[in-house]
Parts: structure tokens; sequence; C-alpha cells
């Protein structure tokens, strides 16, 4: 699996969301650790990927979102949870290269955040899973 190509289309989905960006105030969704503030409202992401085994394995996206209020944040979280879980796989085309995969909500967690009183600062994290892989799951389990 060529998981930059795969977060790529994933982020162009989540840009393209017109009620995503809308409650973020713009395109306010970057990679995580960069050496900036954060700005609120935003969204930032982070892979976690077995390197040894990163074709083969599936990854942990992890979404980390501010907002200020539990309004707005129920609506970024929303958008969120709409444009990446699926309970069917999902199928994208990059390059006449065919992606196959599950993408699931697996965990969330709020945090404290006291640079600035009324902040929602939560994690979502996603599994993105070859399809391939699921597939031959079912197969040697049944």
């Amino acid at each position: 699996m060529m998981w930059d190509v795969v977060v790529q289309a994933w982020l162009a989905d989540l840009l393209a969301d017109d009620a995503l960006t809308t409650a973020l105030g713009g395109a306010h969704i970057y990679p995580a650790q960069a050496a900036r503030p954060v700005r609120v409202p935003s969204v930032e992401w982070l892979v976690v990927v077995d390197r040894e085994e990163e074709l083969h394995n599936p990854i942990t996206v992890q979404v980390d979102y501010w907002a200020k209020g539990t309004t707005l944040g129920a609506t970024i979280e929303r958008r969120i949870r709409r444009l990446t879980h699926r309970d069917v796989a999902r199928v994208w085309v990059f390059g006449g290269e065919v992606f196959r995969l599950w993408t699931r909500y697996t965990d969330s967690r709020t945090h404290d955040y006291p640079a600035d009183p009324g902040v929602l600062h939560r994690s979502l994290d996603y599994e993105f899973k070859p399809l391939r892989e699921k597939w031959q799951y079912l197969t040697e389990t049944l």
C-alpha cells in the first residue's frame, strides 16, 4: 500500500468538504508536530505506522482538532467522522493505481487545553486497512 498517496487522497476529501472548511474558517488542516502555534479552530493529523512492514500492515491516523466550544467541536468531529469512517470498503484511484481499503473509527480522547479556556481539544483514531488483508483474514478464519 502506498500510504502517502492514500493519506493525500483522504486529505483531499477533507479539504473538499465545504461544511468542514466552513467550520474551520478555511482550509486549516495541517500535519501534526509542525513548528507553529496551534490555530483555533484547526485540525492536525499524524500517521502511526509499523515502518518495518509498512506495505503489509494497516496504519492508524490520529486526527486532533481544536475548537472554541463544544457546539463547533461537535460539528468538526461529525464532518471528520462522516468523511473518514466507512462501513464498506472505499476506493481511491491515483495515477492509474487503484487503492481499496477500509477506513474506520477506532477510538477518541478529550485533552485538557489550559492555554485557552473554553477550547475543546480532541483526538480521533482511524484505522486504514488494505482490502486485500481484510479478505485474507476472512478466508483464513472460515
